[in-house]
């Protein structure tokens, strides 16, 4: 996951990905207003919901196989 503050990465944080092992508790320490991962991120109640209840614009596409697929912002994604 990478974290941006006024367009600058202020910190980046590897987890294991696939299993979402390392994502519980992360919003609490974030001090960007963006959080930019992959699709495997893509997770409503462990990292989307997490983030914007503490007022984080989200950038995680989403999973191909999503019944309804949530929006992001594409500019942030190359």
């Amino acid at each position: 996951m990478l974290w941006w503050m006024l367009g600058d990465l202020i910190r980046f944080h590897f987890t294991q990905g696939h299993d979402l092992v390392g994502t519980d508790g992360l919003p609490a320490g974030i001090q960007a207003g963006i959080v930019i991962a992959d699709e495997v991120y893509d997770a409503d109640e462990r990292v989307i919901a997490p983030l914007e209840q503490a007022a984080k614009r989200v950038v995680i596409p989403p999973k191909s196989n999503r019944k309804s697929p949530r929006t992001y912002d594409r500019c942030y994604i190359k």
